[in-house]
């Protein structure tokens, strides 16, 4: 995506639209075959906003158009450096020329056909295409690690006033996941973000597998949003992969075993889902599984160890980028009026990338997922406190949900998960 140097900098698509001299709605089908992605989206809303920065590529796309360019080879032409540019716009040029002088040509033989003048001799010639290489990014396998255990929660709840919940979330065997739809129909795109998620990352449990995972999401929340005249529909996800031995999931079997539970609470926070899910992963004989982190967007994962909590993922928002370039503060950047405005989000466009990390893990680690309803409002000190007071991780789901629906407006969901010491092993240290 294009990036603004400001928040102010940023035009609304219909602000775009009057200075490339493209509609919307054509806006919207170049950005499907990848040509012009929104600078940012807000996940409030579901708008789209541009960079002034991409008004160039954006009336150079329509000259292109009106000269009869195939999209394929406008996405071709605009990834070549600008002497390559050039060189091309001269090929098509000479093919152009070359076109026109058949057509003449025919043009007059028809009209001497029809008058019986002879036309004069003429030139033909013909003209040849090109296309782009593409590669996929190789994946990055993981290596074995001691046994240990996994004990997940979750809780969530619908933000005060909102007639429904936005957010959804995944307790998968081997996968856990949080999304956050936005827009017109932001309780479907979660939902299916998750949904394709889970069938993604079951067909390939590796790290490579859970990027194009996350990559399917976006194309099926894309399409469904397509499907929907107009409408503006997103999500953001943020997902904890158990990875098995050398990036392969555990297995159900006479060795190990996987269970997912289902326990029911009572006097949980108004408005939270009625259960609460509890999943422990065995490991192994040899080694316990490997963990790696997948997100897009501004939907967060923590990790509590030794009493100090660590933000795993980088926020994938305007706000964001300007704190880690320096030109606001966290504290800044918590209240400022464009703090909505994501850079990467699913359903924006065709593609879109995950951030992905390892998760160094042992024994007595705590680990968060939570979409923005959570962070938006509480501090790190008063999420940390959450996590430290509940002996598990439902009493810390549940607290975590009362607390931020309290404090916000929102909607919150949060899974916490517990690193164990294996079969047999308590589920904290």
């Amino acid at each position: 995506m294009a990036h603004a140097r400001s928040v102010d900098d940023l035009l609304t698509i219909g602000e775009f639209s009057l200075r490339c001299g493209l509609s919307p709605k054509v806006l919207r089908t170049y950005a499907a075959d990848g040509l012009l992605t929104p600078a940012a989206v807000d996940r409030v809303s579901g708008y789209r906003y541009y960079a002034p920065s991409q008004v160039r590529a954006a009336s150079t796309i329509a000259l292109l158009r009106r000269a009869g360019t195939p999209l394929r080879d406008i996405a071709s032409f605009l990834a070549r450096p600008a002497a390559a540019r050039l060189d091309q716009l001269a090929a098509w040029q000479r093919d152009l020329d070359a076109e026109l002088t058949v057509r003449r040509q025919a043009l007059r033989e028809v009209r001497a056909s029809m008058t019986g003048v002879l036309p004069s001799a003429g030139a033909g010639g013909a003209g040849g295409a090109g296309g782009a290489d593409e590669s996929a990014a190789p994946g990055r396998e993981l290596a074995n690690s001691p046994a240990c255990r996994f004990t997940a929660a979750s809780a969530t709840a619908a933000g005060r006033g909102r007639a429904r919940n936005q957010d959804a979330v995944l307790l998968g065997d081997a996968l856990f996941a949080v999304a956050d739809g936005m827009g017109e129909h932001g309780d479907i795109a979660s939902l299916l973000a998750v949904e394709i998620l889970e069938a993604g990352f079951a067909a390939d449990p590796t790290m490579a597998g859970l990027a194009a995972a996350c990559r399917a999401a976006s194309a099926a929340v894309w399409r469904r949003a397509d499907q929907e005249a107009e409408a503006t529909t997103g999500s953001t996800v943020t997902a904890l992969a158990v990875l098995g031995a050398g990036g392969a999931t555990p297995r159900v079997d006479d060795s190990q075993r996987i269970e997912r539970k289902i326990v029911h609470h009572d006097g949980g926070p108004a408005g939270a889902a009625p259960s609460d899910h509890g999943a422990t992963a065995g490991p192994p004989g040899s080694g316990r599984p490997a963990l790696a982190v997948a997100s897009v967007g501004d939907s967060r994962a923590y990790l509590r160890r030794d009493g100090v909590l660590r933000r795993l993922t980088q926020d994938h928002s305007l706000v964001a980028g300007l704190v880690r370039a320096g030109v606001l503060t966290e504290a800044e950047a918590r209240t400022h009026p464009q703090r909505s405005l994501l850079t990467r989000a699913l359903g924006t466009g065709p593609d879109v990338e995950p951030g992905l990390a390892r998760v160094d893990h042992e024994p007595g680690d705590r680990l968060l997922l939570c979409t923005d309803g959570v962070f938006g409002a509480l501090d790190s000190g008063e999420i940390d406190a959450a996590l430290a007071a509940a002996d598990r991780p439902g009493e810390a789901a549940d607290e975590l949900v009362r607390l931020a629906r309290d404090r916000g407006e929102d909607d919150v969901s949060v899974i916490v998960i517990d690193v164990g010491a294996g079969p047999g092993g308590e589920p904290r240290a």
